[in-house]
């Protein structure tokens, strides 16, 4: 009995581990998918009336400079400096998008990093003591994205500036319409969109977990004594 309260106790941690492991991977994967597909951008023009907003840019003119921004953003081994084949960038401008880019490449060999310590953990939790694993880790998986769900419904403003001041060591994020016109087609509740639709794909993925440890669970009791 003392040896299983061990084993379970273990997994607990185990799970609690790969959550935090899955959080990173997960996020990595969706951001890749955003910055890759333009699907969500192309429905914000619309939404949010980017041409409109920009000042009467062409449709033409914001998804070519819009796919600038995002193929820089990619390419994260390149030393290149941030242009726009359009719009105006300011020097500050360039940097931000430069750490921009630093951050993207940090999470993606985190992403990387997390696949495998991910399978570790998984394999050496005994097959008893999965289900609490597969619990732990999709409850420590909903934490962050819970938080940030709440911060982005009772105030996206400060959750927007909030992150900007987390992650950034400058102000360069403050950009000015006229100096760094990529602002013009980047307003702020796209970014909100889009950490939306982060925070689904780790409720989605903390779903798969609960569902899979309600089939261990189904399995064990269908075992015979």
């Amino acid at each position: 009995m003392k040896k299983e309260r061990g084993s379970e106790k273990a997994a607990v941690i185990k799970g609690i581990l790969c959550g935090l492991l899955l959080l990173v991977l997960v996020c990595g994967i969706a951001i890749a998918l955003l910055t890759n597909i333009d699907w969500l951008y192309r429905l914000d023009m619309k939404l949010l009336d980017i041409g409109k907003y920009s000042g009467g840019y062409s449709d033409e003119v914001i998804l070519r400079n819009y796919h600038g921004a995002v193929s820089f953003m990619n390419r994260i081994f390149s030393t290149d400096t941030f242009t726009l084949p359009d719009l105006a960038v300011s020097e500050a401008g360039a940097i931000h998008f430069d750490d921009c880019r630093k951050i993207t490449r940090g999470l993606y060999l985190l992403s990387a990093v997390a696949i495998p310590l991910c399978i570790l953990l998984t394999v050496s939790v005994a097959k008893a003591a999965r289900r609490r694993y597969l619990i732990a880790s999709g409850i420590s998986l909903l934490a962050a994205p819970a938080a940030i769900a709440v911060s982005i419904a009772i105030d996206p403003d400060w959750f927007f500036v909030t992150f900007h001041k987390i992650f950034f060591s400058n102000d360069y994020w403050l950009f000015n319409w006229d100096r760094d016109q990529v602002i013009r087609i980047l307003p702020e509740p796209f970014f909100i969109h889009c950490a939306i639709v982060i925070v689904l794909f780790w409720f989605v993925t903390a779903a798969i977990l609960f569902a899979r440890a309600h089939r261990y669970k189904t399995l064990t009791m269908s075992q015979p004594d």
